[in-house]
């Protein structure tokens, strides 16, 4: 599957395309060609300093999170998630999600403009915070135990909202623990957090139940994120949970 994969995006990153202006045409606002490509899918290689500026959350057109694995998630409508990768020798940012591409013209650290492949229209895309890309990451990544392989969990939306402490919640998540290859879902609890420091990557976290128009907890602690960007990333859990998980498999 992963050969499928990696063949699909090569051949994606080879297609001719049509270049239509985007802006200024400055060779130094677009990264320079490194010495190999990031054009293989296989999420156990390494990203190149290049393909690594993509990585966040990018608000667009559709608006894109690409992941230090090499995989992405479109998050218009349903979110489709696939891989993505990157040549700097063409420009060409690729993705196996819709087959959706971009010939790159311009690059910042907190935007890039393009022409896409599919439409043959220009695009701009502007990165958004720290604290939402690592909400793409709670919401849409399995979690394993650093101390022990077997024990991992997930988060998955529930379409449902609450309060808590006087608080209105727009959206809340069951929790899956996966234990020794069983699987559980503790249905009537969810997961909830709030930002404690954006810049340190600090959370307070909140195991809630009872009646969803005024839930209770019955745990809570803290969460930090570590290597967001990386594929090193951790998140370590004190408190209740109180163990440390890597993010990226």
């Amino acid at each position: 599957m992963r050969k499928f994969i990696s063949v699909l995006t090569m051949a994606l990153l080879l297609l001719p395309v049509s270049f239509i202006s985007c802006g200024d045409d400055d060779d130094d606002n677009v990264p320079d060609t490194p010495v190999t490509d990031a054009t293989s899918t296989d999420s156990g290689d390494e990203l190149d300093e290049y393909s690594q500026k993509f990585v966040g959350y990018w608000k667009g057109s559709p608006s894109f999170v690409f992941y230090p694995d090499k995989r992405c998630l479109c998050t218009e409508n349903s979110e489709t998630t696939g891989f993505w990768g990157y040549s700097a020798s063409t420009n060409i940012l690729a993705t196996t999600t819709n087959s959706w591409q971009w010939t790159i013209t311009l690059f910042g650290d907190n935007y890039w403009a393009g022409v896409s492949v599919n439409t043959s229209t220009a695009c701009s895309y502007t990165k958004q915070s720290d604290a939402t890309y690592m909400e793409c990451i709670l919401t849409h990544k399995q979690f394993v135990s650093t101390e022990d392989p077997d024990s991992a969990f997930s988060l998955s939306k529930t379409y449902e909202s609450g309060t808590f402490r006087n608080k209105s919640i727009s959206t809340l998540y069951n929790m899956t623990v996966i234990s020794n290859n069983y699987r559980y879902t503790n249905g009537g609890s969810y997961f909830y957090w709030e930002i404690d420091s954006e810049q340190s990557n600090t959370y307070t976290y909140y195991l809630l139940n009872g009646n969803r128009s005024n839930l209770s907890s019955f745990g809570e602690g803290k969460m930090v994120f570590s290597d967001p960007y990386s594929k090193n990333c951790r998140i370590t859990f004190t408190g209740t949970i109180n163990k440390v998980f890597t993010c990226f498999n």
